[in-house]
């Protein structure tokens, strides 16, 4: 437990400040059985983390369980820091809890007032603003599995778009003949589409590190919106060139499509997607995909 100065320090009280605490190691084999409790914020960032695919969960002391207490009012977080053996998962998840007791005599683990700063393979770090019996616990999350058919179908299927749309790329970009407007705009719809099935083939499982999993996440997630806008842009120009069937309004249109489909086409996904790693970032990349 870390405490500094100004934790217990009352400039209006000159009074001593005792600081207690208690390891028991052997007490996790009688609380290892008691249920876990999230705090509704915890439990909506992890449904919504695994998008309907959460089956059960399990947990497991990780660390000794510890009882602390300070004789005055404290005003900043109490640190705690606790080492443990075993070192978490790829779907599994450290929680800082500490023990609330229930009507009947019995009890369970909370984790309102308590969480994790820090964690690394062998100890953990906690702060909470209040005290009590403390203790690290790992949550194991079973997640349902994929159908091995629909596994086959999709990496299937998108081998096969792959192809197309290179060919179809390659055909727009090397017949002279064929090249306008429309074409600019079907060569970029293909191009988007192809890195973002190239990339959900090669990297949709690299979760290891979660750094590179949320720039996976935010990569496909702006190349998917790109080949939408352009999809949009392909129907405004058919549109506008059904509209203006003269020589010189379908120059015109050709003018403006030029001038606005590269900001249009490759700018707006760019700020939907900023706007929404800005908001809520722990949403790109979970523990699975």
């Amino acid at each position: 437990m870390m405490l500094t100065w100004g934790t217990v320090h009352d400039s209006g009280d000159s009074g001593l400040a005792v600081v207690g605490l208690l390891s028991t190691p052997g007490m996790h084999r009688f609380l290892a059985e008691a249920p876990l409790v999230l705090d509704a914020e915890e439990q909506a960032t992890l449904h919504e983390t695994h998008r309907g695919l959460l089956q059960e969960t399990s947990h497991i002391l990780l660390s000794d369980v510890i009882s602390a207490f300070i004789t005055k009012d404290f005003r900043s977080p109490v640190t705690f820091v606790f080492q443990h053996s075993v070192t978490p998962g790829p779907r599994e998840k450290v929680h800082c809890v500490y023990w609330e007791r229930g009507q009947n005599g019995s009890g369970y683990w909370d984790t309102r007032g308590c969480w994790v700063t820090r964690t690394r393979d062998n100890s953990t770090t906690c702060q909470c603003t209040h005290l009590s019996i403390f203790a690290v616990l790992m949550a194991h999350y079973s997640v349902q599995e994929e159908d091995p058919a629909l596994t086959v179908i999709t990496y299937v299927g998108l081998s096969l778009s792959l192809l197309c749309l290179l060919l179809a790329a390659l055909t727009f970009l090397l017949c002279k003949a064929i090249q306008h407007t429309s074409t600019s705009l079907h060569l970029q719809l293909s191009l988007c589409l192809f890195l973002a099935h190239l990339l959900f083939l090669t990297a949709i499982d690299r979760t290891e590190n979660k750094v590179l999993c949320a720039l996976i996440a935010g990569a496909l997630h702006y190349l998917y919106l790109a080949s939408f806008t352009w999809m949009l842009l392909v129907g405004l120009h058919l549109f506008l060139s059904a509209r203006n069937l003269t020589v010189v309004n379908y120059s015109s249109v050709n003018r403006f499509m030029k001038k606005a489909m590269f900001p249009v086409g490759y700018g707006v996904p760019a700020v939907i997607v900023a706007i929404s790693a800005a908001s809520r970032p722990h949403l790109y990349g979970t523990p699975t995909r």
